[in-house]
């Protein structure tokens, strides 16, 4: 197609379809004096490296990278890393060191203009054994670990650590607050050397590694601002055109088994077989579950995820098996979370010395009460690693295998069970107080639903009727929730608990144990 326009590099103005011969000439005058002279091919793309996972050559993708020289903080190179990890940008000097500071964001998969927000990939209970591990003497970590281990940004790792990421795991907390992203970027030129790409002495392994004193290259004393230590803050020497401009990325939290960025994983092989009886559950009922452990004799960490939604089931109270403390206290060995699509329970000794289990002992409680029908609990009640795979672990970190699990279920609502279909809407004995957990040693929980508003005590009776507690309280028309202080105090045997609502008298039993 022939296209007839103005030339407006003809000095006549006259219409052409090609350049003049004189406009060719001035063109390479452009090129020679100018073009060639000024514009260094080498100053864009003299940065080519990849983002890759610590001690890998395994590239991350999904990274957002902008490199700012502190010198002119507007000539910088912002790029996304391909599939494989790979970036190219520019620095504005060629072959000589600038001061830059590094930008690196993980985004999702699905929106990238969110941060990832996969916290949950590749943290275990095994990470928080390593973590602790390593506090008690009896392991080292190499200092991509020791980065990894650190939950709170403090550069150090303490027994703090594993309690916010046993959040995590539980579901109690959805992010480190100490972070924007579940990732550290760590520019090459700090974790290896100069010669050959070996890792420097403080990532390597070898010996004591202490990667929070690591001095930004070339830049002075020592890192006395830990909040700065490799963020988006912390200036460090880049040079284009050599092999230690890319980013080495580590998972916080994964500290033992191997980097899947966007996978669970499972530190243990095999199924963990659970037994529920296949008990009549109806609406309203409030059911103890005592979990229990079977196919071995002694256990230093344990996590495990049963499906009971929230939108099936209502969380009531928890409590201790026969293993120890369990989630008494933030600081306890063990603790378990209600979250949305079941029961999150973790539990690891804090001095990983082997605690001893009788076969069938009892691991936890947890007492829950049923919003629907169910005609056998035993199809309800499931393992589901979506929600927390379930293992046991060795005072060596390894995997106890043959351990099963047993639910014995204590309804305690009372009335009995036959095998019936269920009707719906038979008549039920009412109920006024459920004493939690029933047997209870250190603590009890009492559930009161009372008709109207009334201020009121409630007492608790030795079965001589000796008054042992009085407990003032305000309870308020519908469910009201008592947990007894001192109850730990109170002598063994059966004792009675009292309401009176002002025109009756609700009473339970409870053994004391």
């Amino acid at each position: 197609m022939n296209v007839l326009a103005r030339n407006i590099m003809s000095y006549t103005g006259s219409c052409r379809q090609n350049f003049t011969p004189g406009q060719v000439v001035r063109a390479d005058d452009i090129a020679n004096f100018f073009l060639n002279d000024y514009y260094k091919e080498d100053l864009c793309g003299n940065l080519i490296d990849r983002v890759e996972i610590e001690g890998t050559s395994t590239g991350l993708d999904r990274v957002n990278l902008r490199i700012i020289p502190t010198a002119d903080v507007g000539d910088y190179t912002q790029t996304i890393v391909n599939s494989s990890g790979g970036f190219n940008g520019k620095l504005p000097i060629s072959n000589l060191n600038v001061q830059v500071r590094a930008d690196l964001k993980r985004f999702r998969s699905s929106d990238v203009t969110k941060l990832d927000n996969n916290w949950l990939s590749g943290l275990t209970t095994y990470d928080l054994v390593c973590i602790s591990k390593s506090i008690l003497g009896l392991d080292t970590l190499d200092g991509y670990r020791q980065l990894a281990a650190d939950a709170n940004k403090s550069n150090s790792i303490t027994t703090f650590d594993i309690l916010l990421f046993r959040k995590l795991i539980l579901g109690i907390d959805t992010a480190l607050a100490a972070y924007t992203q579940p990732w550290r970027f760590i520019p090459e030129v700090v974790t290896q050397q100069t010669i050959g790409g070996a890792l420097q002495e403080d990532f390597d392994g070898i010996g004591y590694d202490t990667p929070f004193m690591t001095t930004a290259p070339a830049m002075g004393p020592q890192v006395i601002v830990p909040t700065q230590y490799c963020e988006p803050t912390w200036p460090f020497l880049m040079r284009s055109n050599t092999l230690r401009n890319g980013f080495d990325a580590v998972k916080l939290g994964n500290i033992c088994g191997p980097v899947l960025p966007d996978s669970l994983v499972e530190d243990c092989p095999g199924e963990v077989a659970l037994l529920v009886p296949g008990v009549l559950v109806e609406q309203g009922d409030f059911i103890e579950l005592d979990v229990k452990g079977l196919g071995f004799q002694s256990v230093v960490a344990f996590q495990t995820g049963i499906n009971a939604p929230k939108d099936e089931f209502e969380f009531v109270s928890k409590a201790n098996g026969t293993i120890g403390d369990f989630a008494t206290s933030e600081n306890a060995p063990g603790d378990l979370n209600h979250v949305e699509e079941g029961i999150r329970a973790v539990w690891m000794r804090e001095n990983l010395a082997p605690q001893a289990v009788t076969n069938g002992g009892s691991l936890f409680k947890v007492t829950l009460r049923a919003k629907e029908n169910f005609s056998d609990l035993s199809q309800v009640l499931t393992l589901d690693k979506s929600i927390l795979e379930t293992y046991f672990l060795n005072s060596d970190g390894g995997c106890v295998t043959g351990a099963s699990l047993e639910i014995s279920v204590n309804n305690l609502s009372g009335g009995e069970r036959d095998n019936r279909q269920l009707t719906g809407n038979g008549p039920r004995a009412e109920q006024k107080i459920i004493c939690l957990p029933n047997p209870a040693s250190d603590q009890l929980t009492v559930l009161f639903d009372a008709d109207r508003d009334f201020d009121g005590n409630l007492l608790v009776h030795d079965m001589q009727g000796h008054l042992l507690q009085t407990v003032a309280q305000n309870f308020v028309k519908g469910r009201n929730v008592v947990n007894l202080s001192g109850f730990a105090n109170l002598p063994v045997g059966v004792l009675n608990i009292s309401i009176f609502d002002g025109k009756s008298l609700h009473t339970a039993r409870v053994s004391k144990q």
